[in-house]
């Protein structure tokens, strides 16, 4: 019998036998290197360092926790869907999660699919800060060598994983992998592809289309391999926090909106919008969790006439709808219009900021004189600017009055209770609609 074959035969590991495509992302030569190196136990004094967990959907969906001590992985843990409640499946997962966790160890949470959501929110609850993996959001990383980028996080991580696998690096590769066929199959299903944006990895669905089942194992095992990214996030998440010298930290909305604490700020500035108000609310909360004691001030900074203006615009609009519907009232036919003419506007505005960026000669000089004009002016009928302050009475109790002034940084505080928690209140909107008519 002819090689590979007569291995496969021997050794029972058909996979071996099989020719790894032109453009695999993972070899199979190499899992089958990890897996040679794995023992049944750790290495004496590793600590368990990463959970990674692929939520369940129930039914023939099983939820998959893959454990890793440093580059050791153990058997993965499987919980059959049947077995897991509908109507506390995020609380039973979390509880399965809570019950494996050791020396606390990071817990990244796969959300693709939107099954991780509860489980993320009953560990928070739980005081556990899950690290949630977006695969479909876009990522800044790059391949080792520096040469590539990556089309989305899935990518990133998979190709990551391949080059943790890789013999050929400095000392040899560190993961060892249990002796899992299915676990196999998920690691090696993957093609990619090089494209103008990076390395493209093979859609999920299409992996799924080919072996026929859902490549639970594996996206359990390639999810923590970006743990040592989620590691350097917490690290500086603690220096801002205690460090009194760190005086700023920089987060993109989705990275810095969730499983993380910022009480040590006290000054939220947005420079992007996003087209979801929950990732703002989110955002925002980072500095109102459990522990702040100080007053906060949120801030969105956006000019008028730009992209940012239609999509605060639509964002509002959204808003009044959410309200609407959590108060569990019909929503307003006006609130549903105003979001469709809102969507209508945002078609041109997105080709005149395509326009903008591609512009040059006269247009681009025309472009700039106006991004360096002076602003709007602010009204003189305004007392606050002759006096320092704008007094309202209460509506609530007559005898009590507020005051509005420039506080830090000029920025407009209010001595009402509202603001001294939300950080806004609606005699500083009333105010700045009036200063900056």
């Amino acid at each position: 019998m002819p090689e590979p074959l007569r291995s496969a035969v021997r050794d029972g590991n058909f996979m071996a036998a099989r020719k790894d495509a032109a453009n695999q992302v993972i070899p199979t030569a190499w899992v089958l290197e990890a897996q040679n190196r794995w023992r049944p136990e750790p290495p004496e004094g590793i600590p368990m360092c990463a959970m990674g967990v692929d939520a369940s959907g129930g039914g023939d969906d099983p939820m998959i926790i893959a454990c890793r001590h440093d580059g050791w992985f153990a058997p993965m843990l499987e919980t059959p869907g049947r077995e897991i409640p509908l109507d506390s499946m995020g609380r039973h997962c979390a509880g399965i999660v809570v019950a494996n966790r050791r020396q606390e160890s990071a817990v990244i949470i796969d959300m693709g699919g939107g099954y991780g959501g509860s489980t993320f929110e009953h560990l928070r609850d739980n005081r556990i800060d899950p690290i949630p993996y977006k695969g479909a959001e876009k990522s800044m990383h790059r391949t080792a060598d520096r040469q590539l980028g990556f089309t989305n996080k899935r990518s990133q991580a998979i190709w990551q994983f391949r080059e943790a696998l890789d013999p050929n690096q400095d000392g040899g590769s560190p993961i060892a992998l249990p002796d899992d066929p299915a676990l196999m199959a998920d690691l090696t299903a993957p093609t990619f592809e090089v494209t103008p944006r990076g390395i493209k990895v093979e859609t999920k669905e299409d992996v799924i289309k080919r072996l026929g089942r859902s490549t639970d194992r594996g996206d359990a095992a390639v999810t923590i391999t970006g743990s040592d990214d989620a590691k350097a996030r917490m690290k500086a998440v603690d220096r801002f926090q205690d460090d009194p010298s760190v005086r700023v930290a920089l987060c993109n909305i989705i990275a810095g909106g969730v499983g993380i604490t910022l009480t040590a700020g006290t000054h939220v500035i947005f420079q992007d919008l996003d087209w979801v108000p929950a990732n703002h609310a989110q955002a925002e909360d980072r500095c109102y969790r459990m522990g702040q004691d100080q007053r906060v001030t949120v801030e969105y900074f956006h000019a008028n006439g730009t992209l940012d203006s239609y999509i605060g615009t639509l964002l509002e609009q959204k808003m009044a709808l959410i309200a609407a519907v959590e108060a569990d009232e019909i929503p307003n036919q006006s609130i549903l219009a105003e979001i469709q003419d809102g969507l209508r506007q945002l078609a041109p505005a997105l080709m005149e900021e395509a326009r903008a960026a591609r512009a040059t000669g006269d247009t681009a000089a025309r472009i700039d004189a106006l991004a360096n004009a002076t602003p709007k002016q602010k009204s003189e009928d305004a007392p606050l600017l002759e006096t320092g302050s704008w007094e309202f009475t209460s509506s609530r109790d007559p005898s009590a009055t507020y005051q509005v002034t420039f506080g830090r940084a000029g920025h407009l505080e209010c001595s009402c209770p509202g603001f001294t928690w939300r950080g806004n209140c609606k005699h500083v909107r009333e105010v700045r609609e009036k200063i900056f008519d």
